[in-house]
């Protein structure tokens, strides 16, 4: 399971450690563990080596204020792929793609007090509630949020933002994951992982699927849209015109 973490970046794993033998400090016998990890949504577990988790951030510190302190509980931890093919290198205790999409849009359009906000906030992984405040908070976008709108099979307004949470599923497994979001405007899709907004499309789309080419983008299970004032839209619209 590991070599789509060695090839892919953002994915999501998860990790727990199960008692082999309860300590007894009267006769200072200490407990030991296993460690054991697998990807989110999937079947199959795998026994950690305690040098794999120190490699990867999750050191003595970490383990015990989380997964030794709840033993048999799993722990979710985003993981991203390192230049090295021998390990998988822990990115953040939490997602930020939501923000993190957001900041490049935003950034790509001209908005650079939208992209500010959510920078000074990224680091705190705001979610789906506290991104959709912030760009409220502007008071430059009429919002519609909770509607039934998806990438592939709708009609996309131009000049207007949308933003979805992504249901993808294991072509093998059939496992399914919840856990990522991009942003659409004007047929690009903008997404954390991604450099550059690529046309929205069924293998880009593919593409924004954490965990690897069996990932496959299935629709979005949640979605909100954000039309441009005038003067917001006419701004835009001459940004991305002088940007060409």
């Amino acid at each position: 399971m590991r070599e789509w973490a060695y090839n892919e970046a953002g994915l999501i794993y998860m990790v727990k450690a199960n008692i082999t033998r309860r300590g007894n400090p009267d006769a200072d016998i200490r407990s030991e563990y296993e460690y054991v990890g697998r990807f989110y949504s999937g079947r199959g577990d795998e026994k950690l080596e305690v040098d794999w988790l120190d490699e990867n951030d999750m050191d003595g510190d970490w383990r015990q204020a989380t997964i030794l302190r709840n033993p048999g509980r799993w722990y979710r931890v985003p993981v991203a792929a390192s230049d090295k093919q021998s390990s998988v290198k822990q990115s953040s205790k939490k997602s930020a793609c939501i923000a993190d999409c957001l900041i490049k849009f935003f950034d790509h359009v001209g908005l650079t007090r939208f992209s500010e906000a959510f920078k000074e906030v990224r680091d705190l992984s705001p979610q789906w509630k506290r991104c959709r405040s912030i760009i409220k908070k502007f008071k430059k976008f009429a919002h519609r949020y909770n509607i039934n709108i998806d990438p592939l099979r709708s009609s996309l307004a131009n000049d207007v933002l949308y933003l979805f949470q992504l249901r993808s599923v294991h072509t093998d497994t059939g496992d399914v994951d919840n856990s990522h979001a991009v942003c659409v405007f004007n047929g690009l899709v903008y997404d954390a992982n991604i450099d550059n907004p690529l046309p929205v499309n069924g293998p880009n789309l593919d593409k924004c699927c954490v965990g690897g080419t069996s990932w496959v983008f299935d629709k979005a299970v949640r979605s909100a849209m954000f039309n441009p004032n005038s003067r917001t839209a006419s701004f835009i619209q001459k940004h991305l015109q002088n940007n060409k």
